[in-house]
């Protein structure tokens, strides 16, 4: 542990907290003066999660893949009850829009976890030398962020859960970007013309009005129906021979009934019918008919009109959450609550413990320092001692001598000293 004061210590741990905070805030703004050149970081990388992930795989999406024609035939036909509908009833669409407008869940929720992902590794780039030293204090603050994490992401989670509950709840048919049933119909039908390559003109479409003024115009008069019904007309309508019953009969009995029948009032089936009851699970075996493709590509075009809405919402609604419940949330509070949960004198000691490794590269350190020091110190006393010129009358200075001899073995001997360390 660093020999310090107690207020030396809290300086050092607001330095360090301080340093950390702001190394954070630069990181995520693009401000890090360490700012690589080879591969995106910091900010650039959520921004990266949020239109080259994200928003490219909701656009990807498309509404209609899991359904099939038949199931949208049969959504259709369950909506009508018993009886048809002269229009595109609204309620399959609604069920259907509503199952594909919570698939957009997931791929958020993923969204949130990426992005959340990216600032736990954002915050470990950010720790200083001097925190990487003590390796109780990072831990503490590996600790808040993840914490800090834990509890910002849950109003964000809230947040999606509610967007998405709230676009599959109310179907806004309303909305000026949406197409509409009446343009939906018009563009079913132009698909199918296009489809079969023939083009029909609406004054081509007959009606009995039209029919009735071109015979009038031919010269002919409208043929009064007759409230006669031919026999030809009956047996097929019945599938059976009978005698009808007209006023030009003399014996003006009943249609299907002989004069000697007349008493009895009864008619005898010539055979017996039986039906055959429907399977638990029905579905239609028929083929489709026009109507109803055109009433299965409205529902598409209806779908993909309003999925194209939601989705927009989506992947406008989703980053907003993130930036500011998680991201903006950190860079305003981070350093506050560090300070609140780190910064306590009594954690002091425990923060600033540093590694054994680091004691002993230091003691090491710090022994080769005095050593150093005690050589240089020995080289400048043997300049000091060696006279600048050598006369002839050297042999005649013992003392000189004596004391040279005496300060080369001192430093020699500390030089020795340097090379054990």
């Amino acid at each position: 542990m660093l020999q310090l004061c107690q207020e030396k210590r809290g300086a050092v741990v607001l330095n360090i907290l301080r340093s950390y905070s702001e190394a954070f805030s630069s990181v995520i703004d693009g401000k890090n003066p360490h700012i690589s050149t080879q591969e995106l970081a910091g900010g650039a990388r959520i921004r990266y999660i949020f239109h080259s992930i994200f928003g490219k795989a909701l656009k990807e999406v498309y509404p209609c893949e899991d359904l099939s024609d038949n199931e949208i035939r049969i959504a259709i036909q369950n909506s009508m009850g018993p009886r048809n509908k002269l229009f595109v009833p609204e309620v399959p669409f609604e069920l259907l829009i509503r199952r594909q407008v919570e698939r957009l869940l997931d791929p958020s929720m993923q969204c949130l976890q990426l992005a959340c992902d990216e600032v736990m590794k954002m915050s470990c780039s950010c720790e200083s030398i001097e925190l990487q030293r003590f390796p109780a204090f990072r831990k503490r603050v590996r600790g808040v962020m993840a914490n800090f994490m834990h509890y910002a992401i849950k109003p964000v989670e809230k947040r999606i859960a509610e967007t998405i509950d709230m676009e599959a709840d109310d179907i806004n048919t309303s909305h000026p970007s949406f197409v509409g049933g009446q343009r939906a119909i018009e563009m079913a039908r132009q698909l199918i013309r296009a489809s079969k390559g023939t083009i029909v003109d609406a004054d081509q479409i007959p009606s009995p009005k039209r029919n009735q003024k071109s015979a009038n115009q031919g010269g002919q008069k409208p043929e009064k129906h007759d409230k006669s019904v031919s026999a030809d007309a009956v047996t097929k309508l019945f599938g059976m021979p009978i005698k009808l019953w007209s006023h030009s009969s003399s014996k003006k009995s009943p249609v299907g009934m002989c004069s000697d029948d007349m008493p009895s009032h009864t008619f005898k089936a010539p055979s017996l019918i039986t039906l055959k009851a429907p399977s638990s699970i029905l579905k239609p075996l028929e083929e489709p008919t026009e109507d109803e493709e055109t009433e299965i590509l409205v529902t598409r075009i209806l779908l993909q009109s309003y999925f194209d809405i939601v989705r927009k919402k989506v992947e406008d609604d989703v980053p907003k959450a993130i930036m500011h419940f998680v991201i903006n949330h950190l860079k305003r509070d981070l350093h506050n609550t560090l300070i609140q949960t780190i910064y306590r004198e009594e954690l002091f000691e425990e923060l600033l413990q540093e590694n054994s490794d680091v004691k002993k590269k230091r003691k090491r350190a710090h022994e080769m320092f005095n050593v150093l020091q005690e050589a240089v110190q020995a080289l400048d006393e043997i300049e000091v001692n060696i006279p600048p010129v050598i006369s002839d009358n050297y042999k005649s200075q013992p003392n000189q001598s004596t004391t040279t001899t005496k300060s080369s073995s001192v430093s020699s001997s500390k030089i020795r000293r340097v090379r054990k360390l």
